[in-house]
């Protein structure tokens, strides 16, 4: 912001020494002083100090967790309302199917790039699939087939 005013000498010597004391403050760019004037005009430029942040974020928690590669993921849906493998009913955002032997019944893994935590209740794919349950059928087809690194939650 600029302010184009007019100081006495004296009022210019205490502007100089306040930017003498806080450059950051207030700063002098032009001075056009008339010889034969006992005022003289002056302009300056205010800024407002720095606006950088002294705060800093904390760090997330240390996940005690192994990457276990990348996994073909897709969705289903249960229409019919058939319980899982393991007996429980599926939640959405909470059950996934695998191979039992890859990982097993129980396993709490995650994808890269999302804090949802999901727990391995369904079999019926084979190999390093992961199936993740949608609680409406068209909620599983845009999930579609996708590529994700999974982690497995180590307790």
């Amino acid at each position: 912001m600029r302010l184009l005013t007019k100081f006495s000498a004296l009022g210019l010597s205490i502007l100089l020494s306040l930017a003498a004391a806080q450059p950051a403050a207030a700063a002098v760019v032009q001075n056009n002083a008339t010889a034969n004037s006992r005022t003289e005009e002056v302009t300056a430029v205010i800024e407002a100090p720095s606006e950088t942040p002294e705060t800093t974020v904390p760090l997330p928690p240390v996940r005690n967790e192994r990457s276990l590669g990348t996994f073909k993921t897709t969705g289903y849906s249960n229409p019919n309302g058939t319980r899982c493998a393991d007996g429980s009913v599926p939640k959405a955002a909470h059950t996934v199917a695998s191979d039992w032997g890859v990982l097993p019944r129980g396993s709490k893994i995650r994808f890269a790039g999302s804090d949802t935590i999901y727990t391995v209740e369904d079999n019926g794919v084979r190999g390093q699939i992961v199936d993740v349950y949608y609680a409406t059928t068209a909620e599983a087809w845009a999930h579609g087939v996708q590529y994700r690194e999974v982690y497995l939650i180590l307790e």
